[in-house]
């Protein structure tokens, strides 16, 4: 006789486990914070030795001296908590030992004061970087000297961290970095430009400061065959500084879709914009809802606003004075432009077309920009470099003769912000004499006043 047999399965539910928090990982005491001693070495140390994913904490308010600047390099992801802790760097590193030996054949002039290289996910965090040049002098010899260098890196966030003082740019993006986030951070007495992007795609720069910025406050400039891709420059508050609040006119030719929006401009030369190169075409520009308190002016060239050879342009509701009669938008070959509903008052026309779309004026030789003002001699300038040490090969990954090597990424200081690049802004003025103005008005803006009694005062002529 057949007997019916029943199976009875029971399923237990299984809760997933909740996330594991973050390591968290203090700093050590032994880690000198008082800035009485180099600790360069022993915090990069301790860094690299942090689990991925862990957040390293400095201790607060502490003062952690970087002689030869702090290296975060090929490391897991990481969060940096600065905890308001400060890295010094008292002087201009002559006499350090470089950290890496690629380094020493232009030493100090590419020392970093923070450099994040080979490394993904990475967040650093109410931090202060602290250099040793308070007027913010531009010093070619020292140049390269970046707050923050972020090289081969994706998914870089720095927060409310605070760069002064230092000679180079506050933040150095290169190597093909991606998703470099620059947020609520200040900005001050850099000595070269305020942000410099040579290399890297998906940059946002978003409700920082800049002042006293020795050159352009947002430089886009890739060397050679190099890409910069989809930056987002928007919600920044900007103060004093020499040359653009954005420069995008030399280096390579693969620059595209470039934004600069609601930013607030109390200082400088205004809302100054120098885009595009006559030999390559680049495409898309927006320029929107930009305030300048100050009258926008020229660092060289006719109008405050200069544009070369691009395409998918946007200039919209932007408000600025210019100085009584000045223009303000030229365009040399740029194709599907909209200029409309901004304010100009002093303004004598909203647009000066030197050549139409793809008929590009002929270039001049390269212009360097006129300094504002004589910059200051610094006393703490130096020139000297390090002795160079064994003879490396090129297949040597620290080999400065490596082009792999990731401390040979660029020649810091080798960009155009402060030349204008063949074809701008001495052409505008030649052919704007020579040709007897050949003038398109485009679409009308506002500029109640525009066209008599401004006597607003253009601060920056001297």
């Amino acid at each position: 006789m057949a007997v019916a047999v029943t199976l009875t399965t029971t399923m237990t539910a299984t809760t997933p486990a909740a996330p594991q928090a973050p390591e968290r990982i203090a700093v050590p005491d032994t880690i000198d914070p008082t800035g009485e001693t180099d600790v360069s070495a022993e915090l990069g140390t301790f860094i690299a030795l942090a689990p991925a994913g862990a957040i390293v904490e400095f201790a607060e308010a502490a003062t952690y001296r970087i002689d030869a600047g702090l290296e975060i390099r090929r490391v897991g992801s990481i969060t940096i908590d600065g905890n308001d802790a400060t890295l010094l760097a008292p002087d201009d590193g002559a006499t350090a030992d470089p950290p890496r030996r690629a380094q020493r054949s232009r030493w100090p002039r590419n020392r970093r004061m923070l450099a994040i290289v080979g490394t993904d996910q990475v967040t650093i965090r109410d931090l202060t970087i602290d250099g040793p040049n308070p007027r913010a002098t531009f010093v070619p010899e020292l140049e390269g000297q970046a707050g923050v260098f972020v090289a081969r890196s994706n998914f870089v966030t720095l927060d409310r961290i605070a760069v002064r003082e230092v000679y180079g740019d506050g933040v150095y993006v290169t190597g093909t970095s991606q998703a470099v986030v620059v947020v609520n951070s200040e900005f001050e007495s850099i000595g070269r430009q305020g942000i410099a992007i040579v290399q890297g795609t998906d940059i946002q720069i978003t409700a920082n400061s800049f002042d006293k910025v020795a050159r352009s406050v947002v430089d886009v400039e890739p060397t050679r065959n190099a890409e910069v891709r989809n930056v987002d420059i928007r919600d920044n508050t900007i103060g004093d500084y020499e040359n653009f609040a954005l420069a995008a006119a030399g280096g390579g030719p693969n620059v595209d879709d470039i934004v600069f929006t609601d930013n607030s401009i109390t200082g400088g030369r205004g809302l100054s914009v120098f885009a595009g190169v006559p030999r390559q075409p680049r495409s898309g520009l927006t320029i929107t809802n930009n305030r300048s308190q100050v009258p926008s002016t020229a660092a060289i060239g006719p109008t405050p606003l200069q544009i070369t050879n691009y395409s998918e342009v946007t200039i919209e509701r932007n408000t600025s004075t210019v100085t009584n009669g000045t223009d303000v938008v030229t365009l040399n070959a740029v194709c599907a432009v909209e200029i409309a509903d901004n304010v100009w008052p002093g303004a004598r026309r909203e647009v000066v077309e030197i050549a139409d779309c793809g008929a590009l004026a002929e270039p001049p030789p390269t212009v360097a920009i006129p300094p504002r003002t004589t910059q200051p001699t610094d006393p703490n300038a130096s020139t000297s470099t390090s002795t160079a040490g064994p003879a490396v090969t090129k297949s040597d990954p620290d080999s400065p003769d490596n082009p792999d090597n990731l401390d040979n990424l660029d020649k810091p200081g080798d960009d155009g912000d402060d030349a204008v690049p063949a074809g701008a802004a001495l052409v505008i003025g030649l052919v704007l004499g020579a040709l007897g103005m050949l003038v398109v008005q485009r679409r009308a803006s506002r500029a109640p006043g525009a066209l008599a009694d401004s006597n607003d005062a253009d601060r920056q002529a001297r």
